[in-house]
């Protein structure tokens, strides 16, 4: 059973916090306009902007459900996560150098609002910020429920000042003020994650021939039983896709790149986080190995108390705690803050019926969202299956007209209309009649038909190539 915070286990969670609000209302600056608010000033390092890429996109359940499923699924669930890394490199060398002519945008609706229209930017827009409220929500979760892991304390408070905190200074630091506490985040994780791999290790009374006759013996690690036209293996394959979709550029991804000073240092920030990452996996999938090479039979649900339980003590509770939140803030601030410039830049306008304040409006609308996911969060107990809904309700639409867009094809309106309907009917109805929770992938696929078949069977004007905007504003 969990046992009672130490004193030094309280005093590093304060200390953790206090330099994390520090930080990120330090670094916020006197006065901002919007688009630094949004964005920045295009001054950030590469240090800085891979480290925030790594804290956005390894988030606090990616910790937790990596550990339990590696644990139960061994390789059904290993040969998924390269997919992770995959999804940077294809930023890097693929998407990446063909962003030159997007980088004086924000957001990926103004993207193709400015192809497509108003109406386009408002829909692709609002299915952003559904989908990023219920993974912010998730994140909120996480730290919730470290909380009891680590000591048993089910209360609402810390979690809720926890959200406040990090809902403050993404409110009025903006996107500087979220980089900055992503890199602290990211030290405070990426220090800890490794002493923590050595720690279990030297726990083993013979790790080196427990984890070799686990690996040996284990159907669960033999790539002969695993890779086979089986439904767990067709489930591995989905994941790894599912994985490979960043260039779909969810919200917070397409910040991170127009927040760069040009290609160059847009893939050269990815290629490096792409690195980052995989090594962080590798540790995380090394750790549970350990924990099943050490205590096999374990459900799933019940693999992190027991490593909590057996491997910590006062001080590295404490400080594992602080890693894994740290992983669920970094992830839950950057999505706020790009939640709140789609609202200010791309929904509120189209609605409103006088020119607005855009900083004002992003500010509030930060804590709106922030307050509306901790809300979802207490109210809402099944948060994995809200995620999952959202998700799939974001890439069958957004996915493929702004990879399509960032590599040069343009068609009409009404093209991207019927293929955005379409993903979205593909995906409902996979999701409500199928019960598949890979619906995405054939609502995407459902998507790119529509819009290319339709482009070309109507005989629309546009194309491949086809580019009539003006010469793109270049940044020093």
């Amino acid at each position: 059973m969990p046992v009672s915070a130490s004193a030094l286990d309280i005093l590093i969670f304060i200390a953790f916090f206090v330099v994390n609000v520090v930080v990120g209302f330090r670094v916020r600056g006197k006065s901002q306009t919007f688009r630094e608010y949004a964005v920045g000033n295009k001054k950030f390092s590469t240090a800085t902007l891979t480290a925030t890429i790594v804290a956005t996109w390894v988030s606090g359940s990616v910790f937790f459900y990596s550990i339990e499923q590696t644990y139960s699924k061994g390789l059904y669930y290993i040969l998924a996560l390269p997919g992770i890394p995959a999804g940077q490199l294809i930023i890097a060398y693929l998407v990446g150098p063909r962003m030159g002519k997007f980088m004086h945008n924000i957001s990926v609706p103004e993207v193709l609002g400015e192809l497509y229209g108003k109406t386009v930017q408002f829909i692709i827009a609002l299915s952003s910020v559904l989908y990023s409220v219920g993974f912010i929500s998730i994140q909120f979760k996480v730290i919730s429920q470290v909380l009891v892991i680590l000591f048993g304390y089910k209360g609402l408070e810390v979690p809720i000042i926890s959200a406040t905190l990090v809902i403050l200074y993404s409110t009025f630091g903006g996107v500087k003020a979220v980089t900055f506490t992503d890199v602290v985040q990211f030290f405070t994780f990426g220090s800890f994650l490794p002493v923590f791999a050595l720690v279990i290790w030297g726990y083993l009374p013979a790790p080196g021939e427990q984890v070799g006759y686990l690996l040996n013996t284990s159907p669960f690690f033999s790539l002969r039983e695993v890779i086979d036209w089986t439904p767990e293996f067709m489930g591995t394959v989905a994941l790894l896709c599912y994985f490979m979709t960043t260039p779909s550029l969810p919200p917070q991804l397409f910040q991170r790149m127009v927040m760069a000073r040009d290609t160059t240092q847009l893939k050269q920030a990815f290629t490096y986080a792409a690195v980052l990452i995989a090594l962080m996996l590798v540790i995380i999938v090394w750790v549970s190995i350990l924990l099943l090479a050490d205590h096999p039979g374990l459900a799933p649900n019940q693999v992190v108390d027991y490593m909590v339980n057996k491997y910590t003590y006062p001080g590295l509770k404490g400080l594992l705690g602080v890693g894994v939140i740290a992983l669920a803030m970094s992830t839950a601030d950057s999505l706020l803050n790009s939640c709140a410039v789609l609202m200010a830049n791309d929904m509120l306008p189209m609605v409103a019926s006088k020119p607005q304040n855009a900083l004002k409006i992003a500010k509030r609308s930060t804590f709106v969202l922030g307050f509306s996911a901790l809300l979802m969060d207490l109210q809402v107990q099944n948060l994995l299956q809200l995620l999952l809904l959202t998700a799939n309700f974001y890439i069958p639409i957004v996915a493929v007209p702004i990879a399509l867009t960032i590599f040069g094809f343009q068609t009409s309106k009404r093209v991207v209309f019927m293929a955005i309907a379409t993903g979205f009917v593909v995906t409902a109805t996979c999701l409500f009649y199928f019960k598949s929770v890979n619906s995405f992938f054939p609502g995407m696929l459902a998507n790119l038909g529509v819009m290319l078949g339709a482009h070309y069977g109507l005989g629309e004007r546009g194309g491949w190539g086809y580019n009539p905007r003006k010469k793109p504003i270049e940044f020093a």
